[in-house]
């Protein structure tokens, strides 16, 4: 691309869900293929490079390889790499079932020196999984899960320190030693029980573990016996019978025999602790060692497995095989471990912690299954990556520190990259199970993230950050762009990446909030204020030259108050009431376009504080609101849910028999309503369970329209008459929508630089169209017959005396009769002023109709007539730019000409 090229980022898009490739093994954050994509297409040419200095599990390079560009992968971590090359591998399919094959008959026949107190060493990995059906008797029925509890018993002698507080962890803990010292022993479940918490004000069952860990175990009360299994599910090959049941006497003799062997190959046992000897901050209670993560017999099985997989590489498979063998062997880990619940699937939180109710696996069977998600994933990569040829040199996968990538000055077209949130995730932590089994070293030093325990405060990362970004600036070339997506709710984590990048001479191009995969398509599921949802991209540009730059970032109360300025506007896109999420992504985009993120005033600032300093809590404590929100008048803005009703419509207006997907209705609201203004989940819901009904049609879920609601929409007669309709109110609300969209267009012009005429039906019933109004009367060379039917034309933009567009909302009125009516400018004049209908989506077809009809040929042939649907007009109206910004020519863009 020619170095002053400056390209805009590509539109927004809904992230789908990931392909087959990316569900091999469960990845923290990665981010959607089909966006990367997008943004990898719109920046680069074919065959350019494309790089990742923190490639986290590749979807940068892959997705690069997909495109038919080059993809270079940089990464610290082991594992990590080891996906993203396994994954980028053209493996032979054949040859890797062969390979799993081969490894489950080994499993099943081979026998093992697992020792032993009484020296019997031998035994088989089936041997481990065995129990008797209880339908049939048979004797090799194999144990598919088996469900354990914690128990606690009171110390004996005196406790550390007394219970003390009136917290309710406190009250819950002495109420749960008094249990306890009545019992003498209790399984977590019987606890559970005996606490009413209702006597504990809104205590709930998650505040009974951290009392009995908080308070009761670390101050030496209690002590955490073993977990006891209590129950199994098995399966027999002799009868087929399936069932869970209590574990018989068999079961307990076997699986204490099993404490008594030792695994009889490499298994990690490395404590949970960084190099100079803290504890990792992800650990929790009996996580001490890797090899605690896992019961006795599974770390037996997961030495046997280990062990079996290598053994390929002495029977002449390829090194392909063995990588995805280990791969599948890695994204099994989580689910094979103590930190699996009952009913859950792999881990319930970013850290180690293994709860009181905890599920064993059997690890062939998960190794079985997770195989076949392996293998459909190999695939498609195969299929996907090269054309399906392998990659060879097109693809490079560099385990290396980002402050030092081997990669020549600006021999990089592209840079897509997703740094750490600061002290977010701590990635080198939970991915150290994985490395530990794979046998990998760990670079602590090198890992750039926020880390007191590792020696590493926020001035040590932003340090880092800002060497990494010197080196991308090094290997990009000049006019090449960069994008960067980050997510933190913390002001002071986006401040060191802004510095960083600014600082390393790059130019600020655009920022774009994506709605994240998980919402998309988990969006029921509200979320607890205080989080930041989604992910911001943000795109830079390098200059031919690398300058310092000059940062004036002006007073603080300036910033203080651009904050809030943008925090009131987004309030009040959300009908009064923004939530968290909502208020920090607009006013982290607002920051961001202003050139003030990287400033040293906005490092300390704390949003919550300025939110509750500033703002007012709604009264359920979710949201926060102004104090002049209720004296604003319904004229000045189009409410959330009208613009949530009017997309939804849109779906339905394209579609036979008014029945959309979720995906579908979700598509069109999440690419409409941008950034600050994507509304919440419970938003969505309340609108669409308002107008339409779930109905299931060959096993896929459809949403429905109403009846009722289609016949108010129709202005059905006989809706009317059945009361189905509140004709005065509807016929209220329809004055409403059109005043409202009147207004904003007036405003739009306004901020073009026109003047603006609203019509004489409008300004008399609305005082705030009076007080939008800029031209009081109809300029030009008007006969007095014409200048009257003009005067109630919706709206009219003037450029001095001349008239250069005109609208006409007809919400529920006839678009022929606004064509006629603007069709009096061209009448007697030379002007020839673009004329807009603007009209739901559900009465464009009435539009085309009228515009196409014979009597009118020479009118709509002659002069440039156009419709804007609702659908157009949302996304004319959405951002963060003003309508200055974008231009009047973005409106005719989006406005349909005849057909």
């Amino acid at each position: 691309m020619p170095a002053d090229d400056i390209t805009e980022p590509p539109e927004h898009a809904v992230s789908s869900p990931n392909t087959p490739m990316y569900n091999m093994v469960r990845f923290w954050g990665r981010k959607p293929q089909n966006l990367v994509t997008s943004y990898i297409e719109q920046f680069t040419d074919e065959g350019e490079t494309v790089l990742d200095p923190f490639s986290g599990s590749g979807v940068t390079a892959l997705e690069a390889l997909r495109a038919d560009r080059r993809g270079i992968y940089n990464d610290l971590n082991p594992l990590f790499r080891h996906i993203a090359r396994t994954t980028a591998a053209h493996v032979d399919l054949d040859e890797l079932e062969d390979g799993f094959d081969t490894v489950m008959e080994n499993l099943r026949y081979r026998r093992h020196e697992v020792g032993g107190a009484d020296g019997d060493a031998q035994r088989s990995f089936r041997w481990l999984y065995e129990t008797t059906c209880r339908n049939c008797g048979h004797e090799r029925a194999r144990t598919l899960e088996t469900t354990a509890t914690r128990v606690y018993s009171p110390s004996p002698g005196q406790a550390s320190e007394p219970i003390s507080g009136d917290g309710t962890l406190d009250a819950l803990a002495t109420e749960i030693y008094d249990q306890l010292s009545e019992a003498e022993r209790l399984s977590h479940d019987a606890l559970v029980e005996r606490i009413d918490l209702d006597e504990f004000g809104d205590a709930r069952k998650s505040e009974i573990t951290r009392a009995i860990n908080q308070r009761l175990f670390e101050n030496g009360y209690i002590r955490i016996e073993e977990d006891v299994p209590n129950e199994l599910k098995y399966v027999c090959p002799e009868c087929d019978a399936s069932e869970t049941v209590p574990l018989d006497e068999a079961d307990e003799a076997k699986l204490d025999r099993i404490g008594e062997l030792s695994p009889p190959y490499y298994y990690p046992d490395n404590e949970l602790v960084y190099p100079n000897g803290q504890d990792f901050y992800t650990s929790r209670p009996g996580t001490e060692r890797v090899d605690k993560l896992f019961t006795d017999r599974n770390l037996i099985a997961l030495s046997i497995l280990r062990h079996e997989i290598h053994r390929l590489e002495t029977q002449e498979f390829d090194r392909t095989v063995v990588d995805a063998l280990l791969l599948t062997f890695v994204a099994i880990l989580e689910h094979v471990s103590r930190m699996q619940r009952p009913n859950k699937k792999g881990w319930a939180a970013k850290n180690y912690v293994i709860h009181p109710e905890n599920l064993e696996l059997n690890v062939a069977h998960a190794f079985r299954n997770r195989f076949s998600t392996v293998l459909d994933g190999m695939r498609e990569a195969n299929d996907e990556l090269n054309g399906g040829d392998p990659v060879g040199d097109r693809g490079r996968f560099i385990q290396g520190d980002a402050r030092d990538l081997p990669v020549d000055d600006q021999s990089v077209q592209y840079v897509f990259t997703d740094p750490e949130y600061g002290d977010a995730v701590q990635y080198f932590e939970l991915s150290y199970m994985a490395n530990s089994w794979l046998d990998s070293s760990v670079n602590w030093e090198d890992e750039i993230v926020v880390n007191p325990r590792q020696e590493k405060p926020r001035e040590r990362y932003e340090e880092m950050l800002a060497a990494a970004f010197e080196e991308v600036f090094r290997v990009l070339e000049s006019g090449g762009h960069l994008t960067v997506t980050f997510h933190s709710s913390e002001l002071k984590y986006w401040n060191s990446l802004m510095h960083a990048i600014q600082q390393a001479g790059f130019d600020y191009v655009d920022a774009v909030y994506q709605v994240p995969a998980q919402e998309y398509t988990n969006w029921i599921n509200r979320r607890k204020p205080g989080t930041m949802n989604g992910d911001i991209y943000i795109t830079f540009r390098r200059p031919e030259t690398r300058e310092q730059p000059e940062l004036d970032f002006g007073d603080i109360q300036a910033v203080r108050e651009s904050i809030l300025e943008e925090a009131k506007r987004v309030i009040r896109l959300h009908d009064g009431r923004a939530t968290y999420d909502q208020l920090v992504r607009g006013v982290t985009l607002r920051l961001i376009e202003d050139n003030r993120m990287h400033s040293e005033q906005v490092r300390d600032f704390d949003y919550r504080r300025l939110f509750d300093d500033y703002l007012e809590r709604t009264a359920d404590g979710d949201a926060w609101t102004t104090a002049d929100w209720a004296a604003t008048d319904e004229v000045e803005y189009i409410p959330l849910q009208r613009r949530i009703r009017w997309l939804i419509e849109s779906v339905y207006a394209g579609k036979e028999g008014s029945a959309a997907t979720l995906d579908e209705i979700l598509s069109r609201i999440f690419t409409s309503l941008k950034d600050a203004q994507t509304p919440e989940n419970q938003e969505i819901l309340d609108v669409l369970q308002s107008t339409a009904e779930p109905v299931e049609k060959d096993g896929v879920v459809y949403w429905r329209r109403r009846d009722s609601y289609q016949q108010t929409l129709a202005g059905n007669t006989l809706a009317e008459e059945e009361g189905l309709v509140d004709t005065e109110t509807q016929r209220e609300q329809l004055e409403l929508d059109h005043d409202r969209i009147i207004n904003r267009l007036a405003e739009f012009g306004k901020s073009v630089g026109y003047d603006a005429w609203i019509g004489d039906p409008e300004t008399d019933r609305s005082e705030v169209l009076r007080d939008t109004q800029t031209r009081l009367r109809i300029p030009g060379d008007f006969s007095d017959t014409v200048r009257e039917r003009l005067r109630n034309v919706d709206l009219i933009w003037f450029d001095g005396e001349t008239p250069v567009a005109m609208f006409e909302v007809e919400h529920s009125t006839d678009p022929q009769d606004g064509i006629v009516r603007m069709g009096n400018a061209y009448a007697e004049t030379g002007a020839t002023p673009r004329a807009v209908s603007v009209v739901p989506d559900n009465r464009y077809d009435r539009w085309e109709k009228a515009v196409t009809q014979p009597a009118l040929d020479e009118l709509t042939d002659d002069n440039p007539f156009r419709c804007l649907t609702y659908s157009k007009l949302i996304e004319l109206l959405s951002g963060r730019r003003s309508p200055a910004e974008r231009g009047e020519e973005r409106l005719f863009e989006l406005a349909t000409t005849p057909p």
